[in-house]
């Protein structure tokens, strides 16, 4: 698995959630890839350095990568009024990568639940639960949760 595999399987709508009342924004994906490295698949492990920032982890590679994605054709970030930090989809081109991708169940399965954990609850809400349970992550946060 290539490493920017992975922000294409989670903006994925093979792996969307029904129950997503928020978008795969900028945010959100940081967050999402974050979560599948530290608790996914071993090979999933290294493929990006995240350090703590402004949000909670970041990774500044995954940054560049859906920059890389996106001017490929293999992302598409749907700016709207709506939604200040856009919208990631894979495209169909993305789709298309991601097509011949060997996952077994558990992988599949641990995708749609990080797709539906970081879509399913508001910014303030995935944060305090990103900090909980990965509280050297939120050393620089500019978010401080109320107790």
């Amino acid at each position: 698995m290539e490493r920017t595999d992975l922000p294409l399987l989670l903006a994925s709508d093979r792996f969307a959630s029904d129950d997503a009342s928020e978008p795969m924004d900028r945010l959100r994906i940081q967050k999402g890839v974050f979560l599948l490295t530290q608790n996914g698949s071993d090979e999933w492990n290294e493929l990006f350095p995240f350090e703590p920032y402004d949000w909670g982890p970041y990774s500044r590679v995954l940054a560049s990568d859906l920059r890389s994605l996106t001017t490929l054709g293999l992302l598409s970030d749907d700016l709207s009024p709506d939604n200040r930090y856009g919208a990631y989809r894979t495209t169909p081109k993305g789709e298309n990568e991601i097509r011949n991708l060997h996952l077994g169940e558990k992988q599949t399965t641990f995708i749609q639940a990080v797709s539906s954990f970081v879509t399913s609850r508001p910014f303030s809400q995935l944060l305090k639960d990103i900090y909980a349970a990965f509280p050297t992550y939120a050393t620089e946060s500019k978010f401080k949760p109320v107790p």
